[in-house]
């Protein structure tokens, strides 16, 4: 079951860096970016920590049985 976790994680990953990437044309953020880029970024972060949070790995009883 870790494996399949951790594969839903590295794709939703995958998937979060493909549409930042493809929002921003592969800009790199700078100091010097909008605000409107910044907060963008910071939200779709957070978002995407908690995303995987709720996919997280279990690390439970059940492995150590």
């Amino acid at each position: 079951m870790i494996i399949k976790e951790f594969i839903s994680n590295l794709a939703i990953l995958t998937t979060a860096l493909f549409l930042y990437t493809q929002w921003t044309k592969g800009a790199p953020l700078s100091p010097a970016a909008p605000l409107k880029t910044k907060v963008f970024s910071g939200i779709m972060g957070g978002l995407l920590g908690n995303i995987l949070m709720l996919y997280s790995v279990n690390f439970g009883e059940r492995l150590w049985t």
